[in-house]
């Protein structure tokens, strides 16, 4: 593995934090800020699949609003808290997973277990559930450094094993419900800066597996002498992903 495989790795990351930040909490002024900083890639679906989730943020941050801070929080707290509703889109595991679409079920259980692998306690306030959608994104970008801290090493063992936790946790904990839930949150949802942030993030997790399946062939593979690297960096990932608040 080489340089383009380190950017990649940090793109990565950097894109799941991203995510994670848009699910975690309602949007700050801070958060806001950074986001209008941002230069948020462009292109036609054909060449990037989130361009078209992305010109749904952008154009939101672009345009006038009266009060975009109120604004963003209640469309979050009426779509993902179900504040004034009945049903909304709650960004739990479990709630996507479990036959009664109940909190704290097989999904969350699973979740904690491995998350206590990696020295990172479950929660006893219960604010944010541990199979919330942040946490496991956030999760994602750990097992992200751990990998590019493994390729800074040279130790190509820890680089295959963080990689291929990854891919796990990927397919048996996000790729299995996000779907679901990204079809009932456009529902609920009333600005574009979260069905741009919900496009963006289906379509993230897809293209993600892809992106590992080609990490981890790579690095189990021999190294070929002479090989031409190929550019595994996202077009997707904003370039000051990194500024968000």
């Amino acid at each position: 593995m080489n340089q383009q495989d380190a950017l990649a790795l940090q793109q990565r990351g950097e894109m799941y934090r991203l995510l994670s930040r848009f699910f975690r909490t309602e949007i700050t002024a801070q958060c806001l800020d950074g986001l209008k900083q941002m230069q948020f890639p462009g292109g036609s679906a054909d060449e990037n699949p989130l361009a078209e989730g992305f010109a749904r943020i952008r154009a939101y941050l672009d345009a006038p609003h009266e009060d975009a801070l109120t604004e963003l929080a209640v469309d979050y707290a009426s779509a993902f808290l179900g504040a004034g509703k009945m049903r909304a889109a709650y960004p739990y595991e479990s709630v996507y997973t479990s036959p009664e679409r109940l909190v704290m079920q097989n999904a969350w259980e699973e979740v904690c277990a491995i998350y206590r692998t990696h020295g990172l306690a479950c929660s006893d306030h219960r604010d944010v559930l541990e199979d919330h959608l942040a946490l496991e994104l956030e999760f994602m970008a750990r097992l992200t450094d751990n990998a590019l801290a493994a390729l800074k090493a040279g130790d190509r063992q820890a680089l295959a094993a963080a990689l291929e936790e990854q891919q796990s946790f990927l397919k048996a904990h996000l790729l299995n419900w996000i779907s679901s839930f990204a079809h009932e949150a456009r529902e609920y949802i009333e600005t574009d800066f979260y069905r741009g942030a919900v496009d963006v993030t289906e379509k993230f997790l897809s293209m993600d597996a892809a992106i590992l399946d080609d990490l981890l062939a790579e690095v189990r593979a021999e190294p070929a002498a002479g090989g031409a690297a190929q550019d595994k960096s996202s077009p997707a990932v904003p370039e000051t992903a990194q500024q968000k608040a």
